[in-house]
């Protein structure tokens, strides 16, 4: 390996220390707290019966999972554990995270994607069609979407559980764990399908250009029916809040992926240019890579892990009715005899106690 091989891989060590050591431990707990905040929101009586609170507390779950995980994919608790700590981490628990911790990220994150996509799309059809989705779209109904787009999510990951197992040997006399390959791994390609074109096209690319479709036709309908009666200039669409918000949705996903799309399409022309790669990848052989190839690979990482953080921050920024919500639930214990009642955009308590009539 020459001198230069080795600073590229200093360097990159340096970088993901950094990356995946401070920054992503800050962005999976702030995120994780987020996201709890925003299902017990929506999980509240005044607001968890609607259709659209279905699907944001299933798109918290899915969030919630994949900022956990990611803690472990991108090895973020290393940056707890002195030098004979991490080398045991090494030894015994890397190996189970890379076999059944880390496809559980991929399940979350592409459930993660296929529930703004059907979110997205429900929302369309309520603004294009009001009357028609008011009568067809139940509870009943978005459950069943929001499992089958999970659904798919576990189908199309779970065979990767079956390509890679545990191996445990003999190493100086300390017996250590690796994750190798099956013979399903071996003798299929499925390993190879799976995260150099499977991840990066169903996962990434395609929701990104779906959503964009969906965001643009949205934008245009608020614009056209932004108001309830012809004539009556100052009477808002009640619905209008929430497609906005949705809006929103949709542009940090969109932001969040957009480089990451760019950049997985740029690895698959790669990968077709060079045909030993996809088995490199698949096997873990890592050949350098210049500094701002790591450079960009770890802005992307991050904006994906940080797309799973924003929600809570659109949620609070565009949706007045989760505002007052989430006031009243982090309030409750110090109110338990006061309710709390929004007055010209400002909150204030009112001493009359629960369940009491003037």
């Amino acid at each position: 390996m020459g001198g230069q091989d080795e600073e590229i891989l200093q360097f990159q060590a340096n970088l993901r220390r950094i990356n995946e050591g401070y920054v992503m431990f800050i962005l999976c707990t702030v995120g994780v707290m987020g996201n709890i905040l925003a299902f017990l929101t929506f999980s509240s009586k005044l607001v968890r019966n609607t259709t659209t609170s279905l699907y944001l507390r299933a798109l918290a779950i899915a969030d919630i999972i994949v900022l956990t995980t990611a803690v472990f994919r991108y090895k973020t608790y290393k940056l707890f554990l002195d030098e004979s700590h991490e080398l045991d981490t090494v030894f015994h628990f890397d190996a189970y995270s890379e076999v059944y911790i880390e496809p559980l990220h991929w399940i979350a994150l592409g459930s993660s994607s296929f529930i703004t996509i059907a979110l997205s799309f429900e929302r369309y059809l309520a603004v294009r069609f009001p009357l028609i989705i008011k009568r067809k779209c139940t509870t009943c109904t978005v459950m069943l979407c929001i499992f089958l787009v999970v659904g798919i999510s576990v189908v199309i990951s779970i065979p990767n559980y079956f390509s890679y197992k545990l191996v445990h040997f003999n190493f100086f006399g300390e017996e250590i764990a690796v994750a190798t390959l099956t013979d399903m791994g071996k003798s299929s390609l499925y390993p190879c399908i799976y995260h150099n074109y499977l991840i990066p096209v169903l996962w990434y690319i395609i929701p990104a250009a779906l959503l964009s479709v969906i965001n643009i036709l949205l934008i245009f309908l608020v614009q056209k029916s932004s108001r309830i009666r012809v004539g009556v200039p100052n009477t808002l669409n009640s619905n209008r809040k929430l497609t906005v918000m949705i809006i929103f949705i949709l542009l940090v996903y969109i932001i969040c992926n957009l480089p990451k799309c760019i950049f997985m399409f740029y690895k698959i022309v790669n990968q077709m240019t060079n045909k030993n790669e996809c088995t490199d990848i698949t096997n873990k052989i890592d050949a350098p890579q210049t500094k701002a190839y790591l450079i960009i690979e770890v802005i992307t990482e991050l904006l994906n892990v940080l797309n799973s953080c924003l929600n809570f921050c659109v949620y609070c920024l565009v949706g007045t009715r989760f505002r007052t919500e989430l006031v009243r639930i982090l309030l409750c214990r110090w109110m338990t005899r006061q309710d709390l009642v929004l007055i010209n955009g400002s909150y204030q308590t009112s001493s009359i106690r629960r369940g009491a009539t003037s």
